[in-house]
């Protein structure tokens, strides 16, 4: 999964939980979520603090922009079973194809956190369901990347499957309000 070098400058060198799809989790269900746009500071360790806004393009639709415009990430939001999901596609360039990052999204008056959706080997194992697991290493920084084949799986069922934490780190992004 070579297009993980585009999350380089996100890992903030840190090992993490990384989780993509291979179809979409929203469908055409998008949904808004209130609070999610604004501006906000992106902390990036050490104190170092990132000017960053989220703006909305269309209806469950948004993109992180940087201070000087340019963007970051786009997201497709849905509502699932209480859950605020954030899909990112992360397109490749080397040939390896295309695929969908899964995050939940976690609003408070002072936060938001991005994070990535997690899920235990075992309960996918117990469902029938398929997927890829990597183990790897980003310019020293490991790596976990569990790839879901969701195409036999209902979005309700998948997020079901979901866990709090699965005992490692998640992919995270944290912004202040």
């Amino acid at each position: 999964m070579k297009q993980l070098i585009y999350l380089v400058p996100l890992l903030l060198f840190v090992a993490c939980d990384f989780t993509a799809v291979t179809q979409t989790v929203c469908g055409n269900s998008r949904d808004n979520i209130r609070g999610f746009e604004g501006r906000y500071q992106w902390d990036w360790g050490e104190g170092q603090m990132i000017p960053v806004s989220i703006q909305r393009t269309a209806r469950g639709e948004y993109t992180l922009v940087s201070s000087d415009g340019a963007p970051v990430m786009t997201y497709s939001t849905c509502r699932i079973n209480g859950v605020n999901i954030a899909e990112s596609l992360v397109q490749s360039d080397d040939g390896s194809g295309d695929f969908l990052s899964l995050f939940k999204v976690t609003l408070s008056r002072r936060r938001t956190v991005i994070s990535t959706l997690q899920f235990e080997e075992k309960s996918l194992n117990d469902n029938g369901v398929n997927y890829e697991l990597e183990e790897t290493e980003i310019e020293g920084i490991p790596l976990s990347v569990i790839q879901i084949d969701n195409s036999q799986l209902s979005s309700r069922d998948l997020v079901n499957l979901s866990v709090s934490s699965n005992g490692k780190e998640p992919f995270y992004i944290e912004l202040i309000k």
